[in-house]
């Protein structure tokens, strides 16, 4: 569990700011609801975005204005807009209506060169279309910025790290139940207590029988599920991310009994 907890705070979710739109020949309102749209889409995709409404309640409503102009040839106003807002990447795009339909650019700007990373450019007949396009680009990108979820690199050897732990902790209850064994000869043997500096009763053997028998079974269950464990890692490193791998360990009477089950690609 803590390993599952530190990898979930490093993969932090992409951050953009999207100070909003530049459109022509289409009402302010409708020009926000492409944005919107876009976020909306961006947002379902594990992408975080400051909007303009949110860069109100940061930078206040005057100031905003002014870095509302902000353009790909402003590198300072960028720089200025998203170190106030924490991000280190701006969405720009715009929207314009010809007569024969609508004409649309998308741009992520960094915000300390200006130079844009991702771009996306169409030409299409009917509203319909364009918001198709909104949607599309907007999963392509949150494709490019959110790490896939199935089986990041690190998370695929999370088994191992836990099998590695399990096996440890069974060797050394392996060598405590050898050692409680080696004492029970030693006294069969040439009577040297099984307890040192105490006498050996029946009361000591039995103790030191059984311990030694727990300690057994319990060691062989730690190294056997450690070992499925650091399989499944194994399996699930070579194979593809979409193969599940499962191990079951069932208990036996003189250790275990280890089983995989998984799906070839």
């Amino acid at each position: 569990m803590v390993f599952v907890v530190a990898l979930a705070t490093l993969a932090a979710t992409p951050n953009l700011a999207a100070p909003g739109f530049q459109c022509a020949g289409i009402e302010p309102a409708l020009c926000d609801a492409y944005l919107e749209h876009f976020v909306g889409t961006l947002t379902s995709n594990g992408v975080k975005v400051t909007t303009k409404n949110d860069m109100a309640q940061v930078l206040g409503v005057e100031r905003q204005k002014q870095l509302m102009g902000c353009t790909s040839d402003s590198s300072s106003c960028l720089a200025e807009l998203a170190g106030a807002l924490g991000v280190a990447q701006l969405l720009s795009g715009s929207v314009a209506k010809t007569e024969s339909g609508y004409v649309s650019t998308l741009k992520l700007i960094d915000s300390q060169t200006g130079e844009p990373k991702w771009t996306a450019t169409t030409r299409v007949d009917t509203e319909k279309e364009l918001f198709a396009f909104f949607e599309e680009r907007a999963v392509a990108l949150a494709g490019q910025l959110v790490p896939p979820s199935g089986s990041p690199t690190v998370v695929k050897w999370i088994p191992a790290m836990v099998g590695g732990a399990l096996v440890l902790v069974g060797a050394v209850l392996l060598a405590t139940a050898y050692d409680q064994a080696a004492r029970l000869r030693r006294f069969i043997t040439d009577g040297t207590p099984v307890l040192a500096g105490a006498p050996t009763t029946a009361e000591a053997i039995r103790n030191t029988a059984n311990t030694g028998r727990r300690a057994e079974f319990i060691g062989w269950i730690g190294i056997s599920v450690g070992g499925a464990a650091i399989a499944s890692s194994v399996l699930w490193a070579l194979l593809a991310p979409s193969s599940p791998v499962t191990a079951a360990v069932i208990p036996t009477p003189h250790g275990a009994t280890l089983g995989l089950t998984l799906e070839l690609p």
